[in-house]
């Protein structure tokens, strides 16, 4: 068997081959399993002698076995391996049925799973919308003949529901990872776009906008955090009152890959069991960055608390405060605002801390909680996740202190609206004497300023100490 030619994703390709005799020509085609390519085979051929016959004389599949995915150059690699943010196909096809898409060729693996008229659908430049409050360019190419997806509130009626789903299941991410897309949202009455996040059978919304952005293409960078089952991203969009567009382009999923594997760490590295290296301050913060969860098991000498099996461990209420930081699982009751999923689970049932804004507080309450007594051996870190969503964030202060009842140093301070998700915060504390930290939440001007906590943890280089701080 002589290998002649070999093609790979080309359209309308020739070749010729010279014979003397019989001979017997083998085109073999290999197609990935979510390919939509057709094949078509043309033959032609002139003889000198008559009573040739050039003809296809049998065709023939054979399938991928079950639960492998086809590379396209010939090769297969499991199922489970495809999106899993690591090139295992050498050509790199198993990380190219994921996610991103820029809408331009196809929908990629993006399907409307709508249900009626109000359905997503695939368009460009002006004219995709009936009513003309679309988009009159597309944000990969800024051309009108560049694509996106988007759904008119001209083909539906009030709150009718456009599902647009990713029909690639993804494997786990990395503590980095994010989702980013474009969004253009116009038109003379409420529209709606929302994004969820699908796993283990639960759907939460982690991303909504309904105001009218005129017309431009608005990035959206979304921190999803660590995600250790398998998942998926659904974009829902709500059909308001009048006219009204939505449409999204350029999905990508940004750094949602483990570090990977090296032969050596450099200093100030911890060495995954898998090989790779991520920072020592990353070490036994209740985030698997290594990807095995290596560097969260030896943690004895780490002051740590994820608010699950002993609600707040050693961290203590302050009785001179108007209100009282409280332990929750799932959303909080304010709309608009706090968590619907802890940090430690990334799931509505588990727990963090978080201060209620809500009547009957007012603005200027605030609640704290004071950590044990620590000694500082040199280089001693805080680090913690906090969740500032809300129109109404009043502020969120981190302080130490030497004395009870003297004075406080504030070492960090946020009082501004992050957005709804969990947000990592390291806190250097230079402090000589032995000294405590305390998280202090303060309402802000409304109902909308739930404040959360999630998974603090001390380095070992803050040693608990064995007195308690003289009191003032």
């Amino acid at each position: 068997v002589i290998n002649l030619i070999q093609f790979h994703k080309k359209e309308n390709e020739m070749f010729q081959v010279n014979t003397f005799g019989l001979f017997c020509l083998l085109v073999i085609f290999s197609i990935a399993c979510c390919d939509t390519h057709s094949i078509q085979i043309v033959n032609s051929g002139s003889t000198n002698t008559a009573g040739y016959n050039i003809n296809i004389a049998a065709m023939a599949t054979t399938p991928v076995p079950t639960g492998n995915f086809e590379c396209g150059d010939g090769t297969i690699v499991l199922n489970s391996q495809v999106c899993n943010f690591i090139k295992e196909c050498a050509n790199g096809h198993d990380e190219e049925v994921c996610a991103d898409c820029t809408f331009e060729q196809d929908q990629c693996r993006w399907l409307d799973q709508s249900f009626g008229s109000f359905a997503w659908k695939r368009g460009q430049g002006f004219t995709a919308s009936q009513n003309h409050s679309g988009p009159t360019v597309d944000h990969t190419t800024l051309t009108s003949p560049g694509y996106y997806m988007y759904v008119d509130s001209a083909t539906g009626t009030i709150w009718d529901k456009g599902i647009l789903e990713l029909q690639q299941i993804l494997q786990p991410s990395s503590s980095t990872c994010e989702l980013e897309f474009y969004y253009h949202l116009s038109g003379d009455d409420y529209q709606f776009l929302s994004v969820h996040l699908k796993e283990n059978g639960d759907s939460i919304d982690i991303w909504k906008q309904f105001e009218d952005q005129g017309d431009q293409w608005v990035r959206v960078l979304i921190p999803l955090g660590r995600i250790s089952r398998p998942w998926s991203i659904q974009f829902l969009a709500e059909s308001g009152f009048g006219d009204g567009n939505v449409a999204i382009d350029d999905v990508k999923l940004v750094g949602c890959q483990f570090p990977p594997q090296r032969p050596t760490c450099p200093d100030g590295y911890f060495r995954c069991q898998r090989g790779a290296c991520v920072q020592m301050n990353r070490v036994c913060d209740f985030s698997d960055d290594c990807g095995d969860n290596s560097d969260e098991i030896n943690c004895k000498s780490y002051t740590m608390c994820n608010f699950e099996e002993q609600a707040f461990c050693s961290w203590t209420q302050e009785l001179d405060n108007n209100l009282d930081w409280e332990l929750n699982d799932g959303p909080t009751m304010s709309f608009e605002t706090g968590p619907k999923r802890d940090h430690t689970l990334g799931l509505p049932s588990g727990h963090f801390i978080f201060l209620e804004s809500s009547y009957p507080a007012e603005q200027g309450d605030r609640a704290r909680v004071a950590s044990p007594v620590f000694n500082n051996s040199g280089g001693c870190e805080f680090r913690f996740f906090y969740h500032l969503y809300g129109e109404d964030i009043g502020a969120l202060n981190v302080y130490t202190r030497t004395t009870v009842g003297g004075s406080m140093n504030k070492v960090w301070s946020k009082d501004y609206e992050v957005g709804d998700f969990w947000v990592r915060a390291d806190v250097r504390l230079f402090v000589s004497e032995p000294f405590q930290v305390v998280l202090e939440a303060i309402v802000g001007k409304g109902h909308a300023g739930d404040i959360a906590v999630d998974d603090t943890s001390f380095t070992p280089e803050c040693s608990l100490g064995n007195v308690g701080l003289v009191t003032v």
